[in-house]
Order: structure tokens, then C-alpha cells, then sequence
């Protein structure tokens, strides 16, 4: 109870004392407290929600892990943790490989089976003309799914139609500060390839095609 009686009287000392600030000189004590309390209630509510989103996200954050997690943990303890992440492997659904072939950059990746200078860009979904997951193989660090799909993609040229088999890389990162260790997807490489139809190859300019009237040895 005497929490209680001292909570009260800070909330009539702070009241009086917002109430003095936020209202002209000789307002009427009523009127002067009354504007107060309500600041201070206002005020009071908005600290208690606030509170109450900083717990749900330490909550949030207590539930999943965090780096700072990882980071507090012993030598033994992040082994016996990598060594259990390490037996979970990467199981993608259909939709999720689709995705991560949507979502990739393929911009630093050249076609093994098309002679271009530009890049392969996938665009949208609508251009995966058939896809098909095949077998998965872990080396170590590395776990590979093997899928072949057939694209119709608009980089390197327009309407670019083929086929090919890839292979959806994660990689098991140890883990450090930054980040938690586990399986991440790392890359699609490109293992074999088939050009079904190019409407528009790309004609790639030599030096012979400049100054056709110049005459070389």
C-alpha cells in the first residue's frame, strides 16, 4: 500500500508540475491540475506501450537467437551448436527453389552454351518453362541440390529460350558477431547447358567489322 500512496503523490506533484508549464499564468488551480493529469496520463500510456514492444522484441529475440547470442557463448557451446546446425541440411521446398532462382543475380554469370558479352537475367516466374529437382550431394561445407529447368529469359537477348541443369549451393558458415552460424544459400552454378532458340543473337563486333575498306595484312 505504500507503494501505492507514493505513486499517487508523484503523479499529483507531476501533474501540478506539467500543469503549470502547459497552461497560462493564474489559471485556476482546477483547471491548472486537471490539464496536468491528463499530460501525465497520456504520458504514462505511452510509457507502458513503449515498455511493452521493448519486451515483445527481447521476447521475439530470446525465442530465435540472436548474434549477441551466439557471441556470449562459450568455445564448447558454439561447437556442440555448429555440430547440431551441421546435421539440420538445407530441405527447400519447390516453391523456395523457384524462388531463390527468381530472386539470384545471375548478372555475374556467363552461359557456358552462348557465345554474348552480356549476362543471364531471370525476370519473372512466367519464365521458368518446366523446373525439376534432382539430387542433393554434401562436400564438407558445401550442400548441392541439382535442378534442371528450362528458361525463357530476356537477357542475353530478347525471347532467350534454353535449358540446362544448375546446381542451388549452401554454404555452412561458422559464425561470428555479425551473424549466426548455420546453412545459407550461397550461389547457382551453371553445369550444362542447351540453346533451344535465340531470335535475336546478338551479332558481337570485331575488329574486322570496323573499317571494312581498310586493308590488313
Amino acid at each position: 500500500m505504500r507503494f501505492f500512496y507514493i505513486g499517487l503523490v508523484i503523479i499529483f506533484l507531476v501533474s501540478l508540475l506539467i500543469g503549470q508549464i502547459t497552461t497560462p499564468k493564474y489559471t485556476p488551480f482546477k483547471k491548472v491540475f486537471a490539464k496536468g493529469l491528463y499530460y501525465s496520463i497520456i504520458g504514462l500510456i505511452g510509457f507502458v506501450i513503449a515498455i511493452g514492444i521493448v519486451a515483445l522484441v527481447n521476447d521475439l529475440q530470446s525465442r530465435n537467437g540472436s548474434p549477441d547470442d551466439f557471441a556470449r557463448m562459450t568455445n564448447e557451446q558454439k561447437t556442440t551448436l555448429r555440430d547440431s546446425l551441421r546435421k539440420e541440411l538445407p530441405n527447400p521446398t519447390f516453391e523456395d527453389l523457384q524462388a531463390t532462382f527468381l530472386d539470384y543475380n545471375f548478372n555475374g554469370i556467363l552461359i557456358p552454351c552462348y557465345e554474348t558479352v552480356h549476362k543471364l537475367n531471370v525476370t519473372s516466374l512466367d519464365e521458368i518453362k518446366s523446373f525439376i529437382v534432382g539430387d542433393s550431394e554434401l562436400s564438407r561445407d558445401l550442400y548441392e541440390i541439382e535442378t534442371e529447368a528450362e528458361l525463357m529469359v530476356n537477357q542475353p537477348v530478347t525471347d532467350f529460350h534454353f535449358k540446362g541443369t544448375f546446381n542451388v549451393q549452401y554454404e555452412f558458415y561458422e559464425g561470428d558477431t555479425d551473424f549466426d552460424p548455420g546453412w545459407k544459400f550461397s550461389k547457382i552454378l551453371i553445369s550444362n547447358c542447351q540453346v533451344i532458340s535465340a531470335p535475336e543473337k546478338e551479332k558481337i563486333i570485331g575488329n574486322t567489322e570496323y573499317y571494312p575498306d581498310l586493308n590488313r595484312e
